[in-house]
């Protein structure tokens, strides 16, 4: 109801004022439009409670791309786009300082030139509202997406929606945003480097939510997020600019993407972080200490634990094999380099073989005889 009569509102003086708007109240008006038609993220249990509804939610995830009142967001596009075209008298002096390639600016369509010069007054009103940050990638043209300047926006941004201190649904939705913005990115022109930086972000945000002590950003629905967004990217683009190596300036042989997938379904121990993550998990939730703690309870989050623990290492290593597969049909060699490839041959060997800590509680058993 507030949001059909903020409409309304919008509509009333929105058409018949707007060639007497500026600039900066066009930017206002476009970051107002973004936030009324946008969608809140999945809310998502705590994985405590609801961790067998996880495949529910990824498929609400891919579907949350979407916006709402789109007819009413496209009259509002078109009226802000309107009048764009004109080029201020004040710049007539300076056109034939101009290049005679630069194409112009009656050649870029309405809705491009609008987001052209407003990206920038709208990503900094994004502040932490994930809801708006993802309407402006949906609807900004790739090419404004691409540009330099506003490519350290998108990416500052993603890096904190995505980060550990986020919320576990802005954090999964960031996985499936990031890919499909990857996606973009790499079925345009000179967008390839753009799409290997997002995903590079994306699977370091992943491997930093896997690390201690406490293990409390660990998420497996967050994670099974990531792995179904991935899998889409590599039937689509293959996975040589998700598994490209960031560069020898960073100090890194592999992508941090192949890094987590390997390290995760190589993980014998992934249930004992599992088990930290999810006991935290049920302390906040229900606001119980170590001394209420009952040994049920207990029992029931070790196996939960063990479960999502074989399911989250059985979704990288299907994912690390799809990516495999895809570059050897599509490049005919596999999508990473020599010294990663060695790296994921260790991670797979070690599998085979019982984890060393497991191993040294067993030999200390037997020599007590137990």
């Amino acid at each position: 109801m507030v949001a059909t009569a903020m409409w309304m509102l919008l509509s009333a003086f929105l058409e018949p004022l707007r060639p007497f708007l500026t600039e900066s109240q066009v930017s206002q008006l476009l970051f107002i439009s973004l936030a009324l038609a946008s969608k809140a993220p999945v809310e998502e249990l705590p994985e405590t409670v609801k961790a067998k509804k996880a495949s529910a939610t990824l498929s609400q995830v891919a579907d949350n791309e979407e916006i709402l009142d789109a007819q009413k967001l496209d009259r509002a596009l078109a009226a802000l786009s309107s009048g764009l075209a004109e080029v201020p008298k004040s710049c007539l002096d300076s056109l034939d300082d101009l290049d005679d390639d630069l194409q112009p600016e009656s050649e870029v369509p309405p809705l491009q030139r609008l987001f052209e010069r407003a990206f920038g007054h709208v990503m900094d009103r994004v502040e932490d509202s994930f809801q708006v940050f993802r309407s402006v990638l949906h609807l900004s043209p790739t090419e404004v997406l691409l540009q330099a300047a506003n490519q350290e926006q998108i990416l500052s941004h993603l890096a904190d929606f995505a980060g550990a201190a986020a919320a576990l649904e802005t954090r999964a939705s960031s996985q499936a945003l990031g890919v499909r913005l990857a996606l973009r990115a790499a079925e345009t022109p000179g967008g390839r480097g753009f799409a290997t930086k997002v995903l590079e972000l994306l699977g370091a945000a992943l491997v930093q939510a896997s690390q201690g002590p406490s293990y409390r950003a660990l998420s497996v629905p967050v994670a099974l997020a990531g792995c179904a967004a991935y899998r889409r990217f590599f039937l689509r683009r293959g996975a040589d600019v998700a598994l490209a190596a960031p560069g020898a300036s960073q100090g890194a042989s592999s992508s941090s993407l192949l890094h987590w997938m390997q390290s995760t379904f190589a993980d014998q121990e992934l249930y004992k972080r599992l088990h930290l993550a999810m006991e935290h998990a049920e302390k906040v939730l229900t606001g119980s200490g170590q001394d209420d703690w009952v040994l049920e309870k207990a029992r029931t989050i070790r196996l939960e634990s063990e479960r999502q623990a074989a399911v989250l290492r059985g979704a990288a290593a299907s994912t690390a094999l799809l990516a495999l597969r895809q570059g050897l049909l599509v490049q005919k060699r596999p999508p990473w380099s020599a010294e990663a490839g060695r790296s994921l041959f260790l991670a797979v060997a070690s599998t085979l073989g019982v984890a060393a800590s497991t191993s040294r509680v067993c030999k200390a058993l037997k020599a007590e005889g137990l």
